[in-house]
């Protein structure tokens, strides 16, 4: 409102010189001599009103879009944050999930591996030698590859961010001969 108060001061102050200058012996002419300045002085005023209340009103709309691009930003970054929690807790429960299928997958294939033992040594005790050593021999070839995949899977490379190489497409190089040749084409004594 200070920006206001010289403007209303000043304009106080020629509307009361022009009253004690013209209104001295008052009648319609001095009157309406009186009202022209005073209009034009109240016009000049109102277009400066004007273009302060316009630069205040474009300095406040400049804070206030300031101020909610600091908090777009801020709702992005927390968004963002909570996007990186999210996965890494999803990362987190998925590496659990796995373990623990892989803990239970381990405990049945030991124990269809230990069956399998078992009754090939059943079988070789109870004279069927042939089919005795088949069974220990299915079994041991099983634990055998079971554990080739586990040692695989731990010493596995890690996992590399490949990245995308843009080709340029430029056009083949111009050449004499056209790629494909037909028979016809062929020199028949050398065969090219």
């Amino acid at each position: 409102m200070l920006r206001f108060f010289a403007g209303i001061l000043f304009a106080q102050v020629a509307a009361v010189l022009l009253s004690l200058v013209l209104l001295d012996p008052f009648n319609i002419e001095n009157a309406l001599i009186f009202l022209f300045p005073v209009g034009i002085i109240t016009v000049i005023f109102m277009f400066w009103f004007r273009s302060i209340a316009a630069q205040m009103a474009e300095q406040r709309v400049a804070a206030l879009s300031a101020r909610f691009a600091k908090e777009r930003e801020s709702f992005n970054l927390n968004a963002e944050r909570a996007k990186t929690r999210l996965v890494r807790q999803t990362q987190k429960e998925i590496a659990s999930e796995t373990r623990k299928a892989r803990n239970r997958a381990n405990l049945k294939v030991g124990a269809a591996v230990a069956v399998a033992g078992g009754f090939g040594m059943i079988m070789l005790f109870s004279q069927m030698v042939t089919l005795g050593l088949l069974t220990l021999t299915t079994a041991g070839g099983a634990v055998g590859g079971y554990l080739a995949r586990a040692r695989r899977e731990t010493t596995a490379l890690p996992e590399q961010d490949y990245k995308l190489i843009e080709s340029i497409d430029e056009p083949p190089p111009e050449s004499d001969k056209p790629a494909s040749a037909s028979l016809s084409d062929l020199n028949p004594e050398t065969g090219r």
